[in-house]
Order: C-alpha cells, then sequence, then structure tokens
C-alpha cells in the first residue's frame, strides 16, 4: 500500500481529478473546499484509506474506503520524529518514501506503548451543500451519492435543507 502524507490536494476539484487510484492511504492530506458532494477518485479507484485530520468535506470516495481511527498524541510524535530526522522539513508536505517511513515507524511504535485508554478519533466524512454567502446546510452520504448520479436534483436536495451561517445562525431565505 502506497501512503500518502500531508500531501495538499485542493486543486484537485472536479470529478475525476484525482483518477484511478489503488491501494493508497491518505494521513493528514489536505482536502479541496468544495461546495458540493464531488467524486474526486475515477471508477475503478479501490483500497484507500484515509487517516485524518483534517476531515474530507464533500469528498465522494469510492464504497470499499476505510476511514481509520488515529491516535492524536501518536501523529504528534511521528511529525517530531520526521522533522528531528530531516531538520530541513517545516512540516509534513511532499515527504519522501524515506521520510514516509520514519513517520509510520515512529507513529507504530508510539501507538504501540500508548495505553489503551489514550484518545482515539475516527476520520470523519461530512457533506456539506454551501451557498455562494457561506451558508451551509448537512447532507447525508446518500444524498451527496444520489446528487452525483443525478438521481436527485441539487435545487429540489436544498428546498429541503435548513442552511446556517458560520456562527450557527438558521439562514431564512425569502420565497
Amino acid at each position: 500500500m502506497m501512503t500518502i502524507i500531508g500531501a495538499r490536494l485542493q486543486r484537485f476539484a472536479t470529478a475525476g481529478a484525482l483518477g484511478v487510484v489503488t491501494d493508497t492511504r491518505y494521513v493528514h492530506c489536505f482536502w479541496p473546499h468544495l461546495d458540493r458532494p464531488v467524486a474526486l477518485f475515477a471508477a475503478g479507484s479501490s483500497g484507500i484509506e484515509v487517516m485524518g485530520p483534517p476531515t474530507p468535506r464533500n469528498v465522494v470516495f469510492p464504497a470499499d474506503t476505510v476511514f481509520l481511527e488515529y491516535l492524536p498524541d501518536a501523529m504528534a510524535v511521528a511529525q517530531t520524529a520526521v522533522t528531528s530526522a530531516f531538520p530541513e522539513k517545516r512540516g509534513l508536505i511532499n515527504l519522501t518514501e524515506e521520510q514516509i517511513a520514519v513517520w509510520q515507524n515512529a507513529y507504530d511504535a508510539h501507538v504501540a506503548v500508548l495505553p489503551r485508554t489514550a484518545a482515539r478519533v475516527t476520520t470523519a466524512k461530512r457533506f456539506l451543500l454551501r451557498d455562494p454567502d457561506g451558508a451551509r446546510a448537512e447532507i447525508t452520504e446518500v444524498e451527496a451519492t444520489d446528487l452525483i448520479a443525478g438521481r436527485v436534483a441539487e435545487a429540489a436536495l436544498r428546498a429541503t435543507k435548513q442552511f446556517r451561517d458560520e456562527a450557527g445562525n438558521v439562514v431564512v431565505r425569502a420565497r
């Protein structure tokens, strides 16, 4: 399995933009900010694992994608291991295979010694519809899939949702 850590994927914003991807783990990657759900992976993609944060919003993944649990304490140790071993690195962007191996070994070693009560977080999937003014409404994974497949019109879906502004206040729209 190939591992990608800290990749900036913001430029991939259209359907199929990442192409066919197989047997790949995305760790702490920066997903695009999409206004609506988009299937970034082309048909035929499979074997993908996602280990956050940040949470991928509006990215529709292949059906067999696994969203991994991660331990924040171990992720911090792994990042420190990379920056200690490679002092020229300022963060976890564009890591080489050697740097990824250092990260993975440090993460695995720290996970092995953490108590069972250590904080564990599951990478979440979120789907939102956004308005140009920034208001947003959450939709389910099924609704996102139906929207992409054309089984539901975006206007019809929007009409059934409650939009909220950045502060969480309900946005009232004129009818």
